[in-house]
């Protein structure tokens, strides 16, 4: 198993008071795992199996794979604790979101990153993607990951 195998899909969420608040179902190689949510109000993440045969399967082979992943190294923390399904989740809805972002922005906008750029650090030129816009970006910063581009050879490979 590895973090690929994982899709979160019906995500319902918003900003609690102490976390996000969220619903989301979980599915590990295209079944049906589990439902995870968090009230926001800080703690843990609440999981439910879908069934009580193969979700309650797939729930117990999550939290051993998460376990199994190297220790979590919290950024501008010098400390680092086990990995478990809390953290793993909480990536996968960081990556989903921004996905989501990246997607709706990218409609009507052009998205790039410089490749020394921290991690959510991106530009953003309020125009339709072209090959234009591409070659403006490209002639002053050659180096560039464009997010469109990207986001374009994902959906092309069924992602």
């Amino acid at each position: 198993m590895n973090k690929t195998d994982f899709e979160l899909k019906n995500l319902k969420s918003f900003e609690g008071r102490d976390g996000l608040c969220f619903s989301v179902t979980v599915y590990i190689k295209g079944k049906k795992a589990f439902v995870a949510t968090n009230d926001g109000h800080g703690g843990c993440n609440f999981y439910e199996p879908c069934d009580l045969v193969d979700g309650k399967a797939l729930l117990n082979d999550a939290h051993e794979f998460a376990k199994s992943l190297p220790p979590y190294k919290f950024e501008g923390w010098d400390g680092e604790v086990a990995y478990d399904l809390d953290i793993l989740l909480d990536d996968l809805l960081a990556e989903k979101q921004e996905q989501d972002f990246f997607k709706k922005k990218c409609k009507k906008s052009t998205l790039f990153k410089l490749p020394d750029a921290k991690k959510g650090e991106y530009l953003i030129i309020n125009r339709l993607y072209t090959e234009g816009i591409r070659a403006h970006i490209l002639s002053k910063h050659p180096n560039a990951i464009i997010i469109n581009e990207e986001l374009n050879r994902e959906l092309r490979a069924g992602n």
